[in-house]
């Protein structure tokens, strides 16, 4: 894989971030398969297989979606259909109440902590494809959930069926990434997550009547979402409580499974010193782009799936190519 080389008209991480998500949808999803996952507390995630016309015996691969988003986000939808077409099963991951029919199946909320929910789903998935392997790739917070995950040893010998992992854009500082949010050049960034943040959290409060219903200030950010809303509901007991451990930078020493890091040095989530002082273990690959954005990388020449989305380029290459 060549060195990421942004579109002209798209030379910083700030442009390069808000055009992947302005950039022409993806067609519609393909027909769908739904595979339930019973979770702790009664809760159940909802992932949607999408199958290639001619299913062979190689891996299948799990995508993992970021913060705010679904198995129907834009990045989701492309890769599915770019792993289809070279006849590897897609399983689109949803996150607690996210996704096509998955609203009401969970009272609870999702977060950076539920690390063990992608940890049963990957053994639901290793279930429904018995004996073959099963590629797991995070985006964004489910990123470091994945990490985080990777580092647990005892689920990490659970997960047999899993020889390799990728982490793009993985915020593994949550508390740093967080303050680089709350700053005035990424306010559109930051009201994109929390607007969208509040409508789901009052949504679940009329699904389900019982729960306390959220009481958010008027002055709002995703920082102040995680202080009110997600840290006391997630049980934790302060935002910072909440980050410090949900944060894979301080265990990713830990990591025993073969794993791919793509990163951005302008990524305006993530700042390029989330990673300073970061110990890998020796079984991690870490690659850090000079260009890209946040999930960004839209690239100055096409790729070889004939659009210039380089991050899905990447993706496509870490499954086909192999263990390095």
């Amino acid at each position: 894989m060549k060195a990421f080389k942004p579109h002209p008209l798209l030379p910083t991480g700030q442009l390069q971030t808000v055009a992947a998500q302005l950039l022409p949808k993806p067609p519609p999803p393909a027909p769908f398969e739904v595979l339930g996952v019973g979770l702790s507390g009664g809760d159940r995630l909802n992932l949607h297989v999408n199958l290639p016309a001619a299913d062979g015996p190689g891996p299948v691969v799990m995508l993992v979606h970021g913060l705010g988003g679904s198995s129907e986000s834009t990045y989701m939808l492309r890769l599915a259909a770019k792993l289809n077409a070279r006849g590897i099963p897609a399983v689109r991951f949803n996150h607690r109440g996210c996704g096509d029919g998955g609203a009401g199946l969970a009272r609870g909320i999702y977060h950076a902590g539920r690390a063990e929910d992608i940890h049963a789903a990957l053994l639901a998935v290793a279930a429904r494809f018995p004996g073959r392997p099963v590629l797991p790739v995070g985006f964004s917070l489910s990123a470091n959930m994945l990490l985080k995950l990777l580092a647990d040893e005892a689920a990490s010998r659970e997960l047999t069926a899993c020889p390799r992992a990728l982490a793009v854009c993985p915020p593994v500082d949550l508390e740093l990434c967080s303050r680089a949010l709350d700053t005035r050049g990424n306010w559109h960034i930051d009201r994109y997550y929390t607007v969208g943040l509040m409508a789901v959290a009052h949504a679940q409060a009329a699904r389900f009547p019982d729960t306390p219903p959220p009481r958010f200030p008027k002055r709002m950010s995703l920082r102040i979402f995680d202080e009110v809303y997600t840290a006391p509901r997630a049980g934790f007991k302060d935002r910072a409580q909440y980050y410090e451990a949900s944060s894979a930078k301080p265990v990713a020493h830990r990591i025993s499974i073969q794993t791919s890091v793509l990163a951005a040095a302008d990524d305006p989530v993530i700042p390029e010193e989330s990673f300073a002082g970061i110990k890998f273990s020796s079984s991690v690959d870490f690659r850090m782009e000079r260009r890209g954005g946040h999930m960004g990388f839209i690239s100055a020449a096409k790729t070889a799936y004939g659009d210039r989305r380089w991050m899905d380029e990447a993706v496509m290459d870490w499954v086909l190519g192999g263990p390095r």
